[in-house]
């Protein structure tokens, strides 16, 4: 059998070493998903953190009437938003989560201002 000698395959100049166009896109769809996995880890996280203030207030605030239910509440609230969010990927879609998320501020910073005058108070 004859030899058949290679072809060579033509490149454009200046493109040696560089992905091609699947290839990148691949990459940027693997980073993409390393992303909304980082993304998720650290919702779930923070859930975590505010479900576990929930239950420590819950035990330990000293706050006046309905704050002592209110704050903790508003905690736990908190962490169910961001377990909606691993599902949704915004803080804001759908709408309600958004303005569950600020209702919540609203709550610790309210209860901040009650708590830091209940201190004056005493002092």
């Amino acid at each position: 059998m004859p030899h058949k000698p290679r072809q060579e395959v033509k490149k454009s100049p200046g493109a040696e070493g560089l992905p091609s166009a699947a290839a990148r896109g691949s990459v940027l769809n693997m980073t993409l998903q390393q992303l909304r996995s980082l993304h998720a880890a650290f919702n779930y996280g923070e859930a975590g953190l505010w479900a576990l203030i929930a239950i420590v207030l819950l035990w330990r605030c000293r706050l006046p009437g309905a704050w002592r239910w209110l704050l903790p509440s508003a905690f736990a609230v908190f962490a169910v938003t961001d377990l909606v969010e691993v599902r949704t990927g915004a803080w804001n879609d759908p709408w309600w989560l958004g303005l569950l998320k600020v209702a919540c501020v609203l709550v610790f910073l309210l209860a901040w201002r009650v708590h830091r005058r209940q201190e004056s108070r005493h002092d």
